[in-house]
């Protein structure tokens, strides 16, 4: 523990010597496609490559539904996918109808694509320069002695959090062996106190209070507005910062501002009742609280965005 720590402090020391050269995470940028012929032998080459790799077992056909569809997003108005293909796991016999387009999912960490619109719809852009700590007073009270140890929460804002630029870490809880009670050859036994009670897989879903208590017990992973860390932690801050600035709950604001007024009826923030025409999968009733706001919805929800907002002014079409 205490190597990985003065390891940790001569990594950060080093990388304080070069800020001015910022190494962001790297990855592919392709150009939009303009030969339809080109596209057409794409489409081809793709479908006989999922047929391959489901005939093979390259994709468990019997235990995997999915689907894929793919949207020219420079065209608005055009609703006519791409490409189309969805597969109905060969084993699921309770389905009394195939996976489709209006097949529910739970679409996971797309979900903070949700928030972020319904942030915008509701107050532009004029939130993204406010500290974080205008907005969640717990953060307000925490002490910053050095920016190894302790995040500067003064410096991050809201536009930080949703931006994954906040420097903070992934999790607080999630994936935490230490709920299951596990010990690593070779590593000290955990204290009581050291284990993970709340905000994982098989145990209660944290309070706020325990939320934040452990949030605050975190590590800053990189300095704030120096590169992409990805973080749901950033994603729980922001929608308490929406209760507060909204006075309401933060699904509230989803509802309100997308799903009644762009009539997304096959969106949800929890599991609908007696819905047939989902998949449903391991953890699909699973509850993290506050750490994991989800939406199920259907495949082509990314459209229902792109081909109704920019009509209804609802956020501005340049957002996509």
């Amino acid at each position: 523990m205490g190597f990985l720590h003065h390891a940790t402090v001569l990594l950060a020391l080093l990388a304080g010597t070069g800020q001015g050269q910022n190494c962001p995470l790297s990855g592919p940028a392709y150009p939009p496609a303009s030969n339809a012929f080109s596209l057409g032998t794409a489409k081809a080459q793709f479908l006989q490559m999922l047929d391959q790799a489901l005939s093979s077992g390259g994709i468990d056909g019997r235990e995997t539904s999915f689907s894929i569809q793919v949207f020219d997003a420079t065209t608005f108005l055009d609703t006519t996918p791409l490409f189309d293909y969805h597969h109905t796991a060969t084993s699921n016999e309770n389905r009394s109808s195939p996976v489709g387009p209006h097949t529910l999912y739970r679409i996971g960490s797309i979900s903070k694509l949700v928030s972020v619109y319904a942030i915008l719809s509701k107050f532009g852009y004029r939130l993204w320069e406010n500290p974080v700590v205008d907005f969640v007073p717990e953060l307000d009270q925490a002490k910053f002695k050095n920016p190894i140890d302790d995040v500067d929460w003064s410096a991050i804002t809201l536009g930080m959090l949703a931006g994954h630029q906040s420097g903070i870490g992934s999790d607080y809880a999630l994936g935490d062996l230490s709920s299951m009670g596990m010990s690593i050859p070779g590593l000290p036994v955990l204290n009581q106190s050291e284990m993970i009670r709340c905000g994982t897989a098989g145990i209660k879903p944290c309070t706020r209070a325990e939320a934040m208590s452990l949030i605050q017990a975190k590590y800053p992973v990189a300095s704030t507005y120096q590169t992409s860390a990805y973080s749901n932690m950033a994603f729980q801050l922001l929608g308490y910062a929406m209760e507060k600035a909204t006075s309401r709950p933060f699904g509230d604001l989803v509802r309100n501002q997308l799903i009644k007024p762009l009539s997304l009826t096959r969106t949800f923030l929890s599991v609908p009742a007696n819905d047939s025409n989902a998949v449903i999968v391991d953890g699909w009733t699973q509850d993290l609280g506050d750490a994991a706001p989800y939406v199920l919805t259907r495949p082509p929800f990314l459209l229902d965005f792109i081909s109704i907002l920019p009509p209804t002014n609802t956020i501005s079409p340049f957002v996509f």
